[in-house]
């Protein structure tokens, strides 16, 4: 592969150096990346040593957009929990009678919890405070319609 320069910017890569008129071409080398798939940014090119290199660089993430997406998914987390037992609210909506207690409670213990893990978020200065929390470690209250175990009662 070669690359194509003209006033200092890569404008192609193409296979033969010839008939590229005033441009100034150049052996082309990529350097292969390790990045996940989600992670590929854009490619990086250089001169070194006579030769065009092009790399592959991970794209740079605002502080603000990595707790907006941290965030977005504490939300969707939130309403897969919600979402079961939503069916006592469409209920109660449609028929008058009230939804359990118990689950009425519930529920607002869950979006106590969210709102609480999202100022938490909110407040992180870091992507290291970012990426050390973790949605898997919350601690959500526990479904009422669960029977309660008594650990002494094990197996």
């Amino acid at each position: 592969m070669w690359a194509i320069f003209i006033d200092e910017d890569i404008v192609t890569l193409v296979d033969q150096p010839e008939g590229h008129g005033e441009a100034t071409v150049y052996p082309y080398r990529q350097i292969e990346d390790n990045l996940p798939a989600g992670q590929r940014g854009q490619f990086k090119y250089r001169i070194e040593n006579g030769e065009v290199v092009g790399e592959r660089v991970a794209p740079v993430i605002s502080l603000d957009t990595l707790k907006a997406h941290t965030v977005g998914r504490l939300k969707d987390k939130t309403n897969e929990i919600l979402s079961e037992t939503d069916w006592y609210i469409v209920r109660a909506y449609e028929t008058g009678d009230p939804a359990p207690q118990d689950i009425v409670n519930y529920r607002a213990d869950i979006r106590a919890v969210c709102n609480t893990k999202e100022a938490e978020l909110l407040g992180l200065s870091t992507a290291e405070e970012l990426n050390s929390f973790s949605l898997s470690a919350i601690d959500w209250p526990v479904d009422p319609r669960l029977p309660v175990v008594d650990p002494a009662d094990k197996i």
